[in-house]
């Protein structure tokens, strides 16, 4: 007879089974997961929705970053198109002229710049054509060469020209005090019967009242110009004066009628203004203070023509023709005047020149 065989009875799980084997698997889950936070703490990252984790498979890889430290932000303003120059160094004040006569003959010799230093001089005052009508340079003009005025040949020009580059050069020009022009009756000034008029001094004048008188001059103020004189100082730029001579003795005529002297005489400086144009040179006037201020003076000269002028006044009497100046309202007339004396005042920061009364 066969024996069966049959397994060991176990009964049923109870309730307490149950729970040992929950308890058992809490306990592994929690193993897992302390494991899980300790092995993975590197992935957790904290942020303001609570933990995130960011396993090494699902990272990108960002560019390396040097470790700069702190870095400050400048911001720089927005700049103007025109940006502001930075101040500019005021410049020098100009020095006053401090002018002096001198001969032709220093420049000849080349003496000249020596002779103006030690004067305590920063100017040259030279005399381009004297009362006798003699020229210090060498004139192209045919006027000039009609009346045998030039005294020099060509090569004074240059020494001109070089000693210009060195010190300023101012030119005199006696105009219509002019013995050598007038000696030619087709420009002096007549006489009523007919000769050629003289001065109380013995020299003979040009007519101001005659076209080619003022075209001479005109040419020979562009000749100076040309040279690269700085200023031309005007003598002798009107009619004569009773002080001169017998005015009784001049022929009355369109050119020399008293009651327009002064249009003819407006006209004149209007020419060498006009000859002057585009050049840097300067015009200037001699003027007596007392003749200026007289109304019934027959030269022709006014204070008021002197309001055109680009040059100075020179004078005597600064405080005399500074009244009259100020009084016709030509601007700026302070620095107009220029003192002529017989030595430099040192404490006078004015213009000034020392200006000497010569026979050629």
């Amino acid at each position: 007879m066969k024996r069966a065989r049959y397994g060991g009875y176990r009964g049923r799980a109870t309730a307490t089974d149950l729970l040992r084997m929950l308890a058992v698997v809490l306990f592994v889950v929690v193993v897992l997961v302390c494991g899980g936070l300790m092995l993975g703490q590197d992935y957790i990252v904290y942020t303001d929705d609570g933990l995130r984790l960011e396993l090494p498979f699902f990272q990108r890889e960002e560019p390396e970053q040097d470790d700069l430290g702190e870095v400050e932000v400048i911001v720089e303003p927005e700049q103007s198109e025109q940006q502001e120059e930075p101040d500019k160094p005021a410049p020098a004040q100009e020095e006053p002229l401090r002018a002096v006569e001198l001969t032709m003959e220093s420049v000849m010799d080349g003496t000249a710049l020596e002779q103006a230093r030690q004067a305590g001089a920063n100017a040259i005052v030279l005399d381009m054509k004297n009362q006798w009508g003699r020229l210090g340079y060498y004139s192209e003009l045919s006027a000039a060469r009609e009346a045998g005025s030039n005294l020099y040949g060509q090569e004074i020009n240059q020494k001109l020209k070089e000693l210009g580059e060195e010190i300023t050069l101012i030119a005199q020009v006696s105009c219509f005090k002019d013995h050598q022009l007038g000696d030619s009756m087709h420009y002096a000034i007549e006489t009523n019967p007919g000769r050629r008029w003289m001065d109380e001094s013995g020299v003979r004048w040009s007519d101001p009242g005659k076209e080619p008188v003022r075209a001479y001059l005109a040419g020979v103020v562009r000749e100076l110009a040309a040279l690269g004189v700085d200023e031309i100082l005007l003598v002798h730029w009107g009619y004569p004066t009773a002080e001169d001579g017998h005015l009784e003795y001049i022929k009355k005529s369109a050119g020399y009628d008293q009651s327009r002297v002064g249009e003819v005489i407006d006209g004149f400086l209007t020419e060498l203004n006009r000859a002057l144009e585009g050049t840097e040179t300067k015009l200037s006037l001699y003027c007596e203070a007392q003749v200026l201020s007289d109304a019934n003076d027959l030269s022709g000269r006014r204070v008021e023509q002197i309001s055109a002028l680009s040059g100075n006044v020179w004078t005597e009497d600064t405080a005399r023709a500074g009244g009259l100046l100020s009084a016709a309202g030509v601007a700026d007339w302070e620095k107009k005047l220029t003192l002529v004396g017989a030595a430099f005042d040192q404490e006078n920061k004015n213009s000034q020149a020392i200006l000497h009364t010569k026979e050629p």
